[in-house]
């Protein structure tokens, strides 16, 4: 199973406007598709105003399709050339991340989601997508919920990360909280991450739109 997202940042002067469309457009895309595309707005991380268009299929000829379905509908494409006074210009970003652990609940909503990037050290290929699987299999056990793990299909060679779902900001916090307090996940944290994966590790928080 494959994870894709798109990204793009909100104008500072159409943030109001820009959220409500990023909405609209997750429920279009979702419409044309057939696919089940959420919108989620990134918040107390680095890429404030940034908003996120995700979908999970089960491989890439779904996706495939999907995006072709998107590319011919003058529906869409109108409302995507209406819209894009309310972004930064540019065109955003894709990204495509092989789900490698983490079983998909397709009823779950979670309002919010922590996810953490880290990139493989060169040479060290094999332990990383090793560990990374080990750290998720840790933290679900920490905490009782799913963490999944991906590679990255395209952007940084050798990208990984992990993702958490919560029902509300008061599960992420005290879920965090279990992870930090316990001494065995923080010993297998430091005992291996230095090695297998470089120094550039970064986690950031998205909620729900639609």
């Amino acid at each position: 199973m494959y994870l894709f997202s798109r990204t793009r940042r909100l104008s500072p002067a159409h943030v109001r406007r820009g959220l409500a469309y990023s909405v609209e457009m997750a429920h279009k895309a979702s419409q044309i598709t057939g696919m089940d595309v959420s919108a989620w707005g990134e918040v107390w991380s680095p890429g404030l105003g940034n908003i996120s268009w995700s979908t999970i299929v089960p491989d890439l000829l779904a996706l495939e399709q999907g995006m072709d379905k998107l590319q011919v509908s003058d529906d869409f494409i109108a409302a995507t050339e209406h819209g894009a006074e309310m972004f930064v210009e540019g065109l955003g970003e894709d990204r495509l991340f092989q789900i490698v652990h983490g079983e998909i609940d397709p009823n779950a909503r979670p309002s919010y989601v922590t996810a953490v990037r880290a990139r493989i050290t060169n040479g060290k290929l094999a332990d990383g997508l090793a560990f990374g699987v080990e750290i998720a299999q840790k933290a679900e056990a920490v905490t009782g919920l799913t963490t999944m793990f991906l590679a990255a299909s395209t952007g940084g060679y050798g990208e990984v990360g992990w993702i958490t779902g919560f029902d509300d900001v008061g599960q992420a916090q005290e879920e965090n909280a279990k992870l930090m307090a316990d001494p065995d996940w923080l010993k297998m944290l430091d005992a291996k991450t230095g090695i297998v994966y470089q120094n550039d590790a970064e986690q950031r928080m998205y909620r729900r739109l639609s």
